[in-house]
């Protein structure tokens, strides 16, 4: 059974709004394309106007590892939203992974692939 209403109370760390919007902005100002810093997905070259200056932004160290602190704009990378998942995913006993260590994984896996060279290029 799916679709019943129920009420949750939970924990999150605050984010700033605001720091996700400067980001892009960032980007733009310094000419290169808004596109992921994983695998050079970009938005707006595949879904036309719909995905101009769209991103997803992304701390490169978790809160929880970080704590309480005031984040930089060098603190976030612009990821697409399938990047972005695998850096959260637990996996083989990880629980997070940078930008950084997410390359590195797909240009092992994939080595002989398109995307694997785009991603290198990043």
């Amino acid at each position: 059974m799916e679709g019943r209403l129920l009420r949750r109370w939970a924990l999150f760390r605050e984010r700033d709004p605001k720091l996700r919007k400067l980001k892009i902005q960032k980007v733009q100002r310094s000419g290169r394309p808004l596109q992921c810093e994983v695998c050079s997905f970009n938005f707006a070259d595949t879904y036309g106007s719909l995905g101009e200056d769209y991103i997803e932004v992304h701390h490169v160290t978790p809160l929880h590892i970080s704590g309480t602190r005031e984040t930089k704009l060098d603190d976030l990378a612009c990821l697409c939203a399938n990047c972005h998942r695998m850096c959260h995913r637990s996996h083989s006993g990880e629980s997070w992974r940078t930008p950084e260590a997410l390359r590195a994984m797909i240009r092992r896996s994939t080595p002989d692939t398109p995307h694997a060279a785009s991603a290198s290029a990043s």
